[in-house]
């Protein structure tokens, strides 16, 4: 008996070619990995209406831009750090493009490590869209934290409420990422200028200055700032606050929104807030308010 005869055809050139996730069979149009995650692609092509019988490493496959490392099987790790670029694959004198974005997703930074104590907050508030990094890839925890980064913060909490620009300071020009903040906030009498024309965009926030201008907010929302029986007077730094900010720093530390710094227990009232420290206010204030 005679050997059945098959027939086969070879195609140099596919009219498409798809790429899917390895892992779930999902078609990709572009990809967004965080930095040095691996992706596993899979390759298929089709011409002539049928889908052609191919494995990965019928492809030919390469990267542009500084985006990671790809494999001939399609196996895709990304850059250490956030980039833009795209995987390319070929076969024959065909090419398609995936676009592929490397990024930390929100809250998360190459200087926040999940075994960090302000881990919790710090993905808080950038989830929440009220900060944003320093860069894509820090966060800056102990960065020092302004009087405009402050005011933006409470604008975002609030809203983002449109604002008028009226030319009140000399260091707030029209158009600045914080303007429309410090214009509101100085309207609310949340965050005042010196009185001589200035802000003081870039001057530092003290950790009994950041207590403050969260107090004047709460007060400005009708909420309850009575710090009934506060343990803060009972500190032993707690003569070194300045007069005024005495009612905040109670307020602050009874609601469990300004804590003790974890080194030392004490309130550091004229401590620099750090950027950690002003996250961890904005989420305690926030799953507490009212």
């Amino acid at each position: 008996m005679a050997g059945a005869r098959v027939g086969v055809n070879v195609v140099k050139t596919p009219d498409i070619i798809t790429l899917r996730d390895g892992d779930t069979g999902r078609i990709l149009t572009r990809a967004d990995i965080i930095p040095g995650e691996t992706l596993r692609l899979a390759a298929n092509a089709a011409a002539n209406y049928t889908e052609l019988i191919s494995d990965n490493s019928c492809y030919s496959w390469s990267v542009t831009g500084d985006i990671g490392v790809i494999d001939e099987e399609g196996i895709f790790t990304a850059a250490a750090g956030p980039a833009e670029g795209s995987i390319e694959v070929t076969a024959g004198e065909k090419t398609i493009s995936l676009p592929v974005k490397v990024a930390y997703p929100a809250g998360e930074f190459e200087d926040v490590l999940k075994t960090d104590p302000f881990y919790e907050a710090i993905s808080f508030v950038c989830e929440a869209g009220l900060f944003n990094g320093m860069s894509e890839s820090e966060f800056m925890p102990f960065g020092e934290m302004t009087r405009s980064m402050f005011a933006t913060v409470l604008w975002r909490l609030e809203g983002r409420p449109e604002t008028e620009y009226k030319d009140v300071f000399e260091d707030v020009p029209e158009g600045k990422w914080y303007t429309d903040a410090v214009i509101w906030a100085d309207s609310l009498e949340i965050v005042r200028g010196y009185g001589n024309g200035i802000f003081g965009i870039n001057d530092r926030i003290t950790r009994e200055q950041a207590a403050t201008i969260l107090y004047r907010y709460a007060q400005s929302k009708d909420e309850n700032t009575d710090a009934g029986d506060s343990a803060a007077e009972l500190l032993d730094d707690f003569s070194s606050v300045s007069e005024y900010a005495r009612p905040a720093v109670n307020w602050a530390f009874a609601r469990g929104i300004l804590p003790t710094e974890e080194e030392t227990g004490l309130l550091a009232p004229d401590k620099a807030a750090y950027r950690h420290v002003v996250a961890t206010a904005f989420m305690n204030y926030s799953l507490t308010e009212g």
